[in-house]
């Protein structure tokens, strides 16, 4: 089964089946309270929600997508 967020993101396929963009790959940086962190997207850092998504630690590999982690990799 593949699982969708609220806009109908998909975590599997590395695409949104709403927008067609592709989902892109960040290494999280750190974890705010109020479920947001920041993450390192190439050179770029962004700030982004990862309220969906559970037990995330510094380190970790992340499909983004719209600011929204989708799944951790």
């Amino acid at each position: 089964m593949i699982s969708h967020n609220a806009d109908g993101c998909s975590a599997e396929g590395g695409y949104c089946i709403t927008c067609s963009d592709e989902a892109l790959e960040a290494e999280l940086l750190r974890i705010d309270e109020g479920g947001t962190a920041l993450v390192a997207v190439g050179a770029q850092t962004l700030e982004i929600d990862v309220s969906l998504l559970d037990g995330l630690a510094v380190g970790d590999r992340l499909l983004i997508h719209g600011g929204v982690a989708l799944a951790k990799l």
